[in-house]
């Protein structure tokens, strides 16, 4: 049974691992500390949007280039750019021999999700870019029921269960009727896509490693951006 120390540790371990607020306590954590506290990573993906939110209403004064700029720039200060970060290292995992220490095709990848975010975060309405952050840590856990590797060295996935899923799953569809009942669509598809993804990717590798986790939440968010786009443009 959870109790109120489960919660705020929870909440605290959550906030050190995916924001810029790195607050430090000295209580000693347990697997169950853990196990609350990724329930809340969809809440804190909304938290996030939110953020995005208050930055994309200037787009009504100034130039939406300006604001995507603002935008991206927050949402690296405000992740640490640990996402980022983390998709460059699996990158370089996967496609990389060991000996080989050239880093071009990794660095590119990288570049090209930012440009990306930049002319995104520009072009789409406020709601998609509020809602952007609560599919990528909705699906994280959401994919924890496809990948079979082991977790053991994730710091996020190896707790993970159906509930957690279940949950993301839930809160992210009600959230999106609520701010864009259109946008479900863009969400439905983003969900099968990096199903379908991920499924060939565990697959191919023997181990997964813990960076996996930035990979995911930076994949689904840039699909969902593009997909929202994509429906925009033919709706």
């Amino acid at each position: 049974m959870f109790e109120a120390k489960n919660a705020f540790v929870g909440a605290l371990l959550i906030l050190r691992r995916f924001t810029v607020f790195n607050i430090k306590f000295y209580a000693e954590t347990e697997d169950s500390d853990y196990i609350f506290g990724i329930f809340l990573l969809p809440i804190l993906g909304l938290i996030i949007g939110l953020g995005s939110l208050a930055i994309s209403i200037f787009k009504f004064i100034y130039e939406p280039m300006f604001i995507g700029i603002l935008i991206f720039i927050y949402y690296c200060i405000i992740t640490k750019s640990n996402n980022l970060i983390a998709t460059y290292k699996t990158i370089h995992t996967i496609i990389r021999p060991k000996n080989n220490n050239e880093q071009v095709f990794e660095t590119l990848a990288v570049v090209l999700i930012c440009l990306l975010y930049f002319v995104l975060f520009s072009l789409l309405s406020i709601r998609a870019v509020l809602l952007a952050p609560v599919v990528g840590f909705s699906n994280l856990l959401i994919m924890s029921l496809l990948i079979k590797r082991d977790k053991k060295d994730t710091d996020i996935l190896k707790y993970c269960t159906r509930n957690h899923a279940i949950f993301a799953f839930v809160f992210s569809f009600v959230i999106t009727i609520i701010i864009s009942y259109k946008l479900t669509i863009s969400l439905s598809l983003t969900y099968i896509i990096t199903g379908i993804l991920m499924n060939y990717f565990d697959s191919k590798i023997k181990i997964l490693p813990s960076s996996t986790e930035g990979l995911i939440i930076e994949v689904s968010q840039i699909l969902f951006l593009i997909l929202s786009y994509i429906l925009f443009l033919y709706k």
